[in-house]
């Protein structure tokens, strides 16, 4: 699950808050955001970001294969 992935990064030691924020970026892309649990997904201007990451989804699949 999305929170075990960043748990699981948090556990490692070192540089925990980057290896949080990477791992949480990357099950955030795998399983979108249903798989956010609800307790996590407080974020300031969520709207604005969600918005900007559907708008470089669309840039993306528009430029087809790289």
């Amino acid at each position: 699950s999305y929170e075990e992935c960043v748990r699981a990064a948090i556990s490692l030691g070192g540089d925990t808050d980057t290896q949080a924020a990477v791992t949480g970026a990357v099950a955030g892309a795998a399983w979108g955001l249903e798989g956010i649990p609800e307790h996590l997904r407080g974020v300031e201007r969520a709207e604005e970001i969600i918005r900007l990451a559907e708008r470089l989804a669309e840039l993306s699949l528009s430029a087809g294969p790289a």
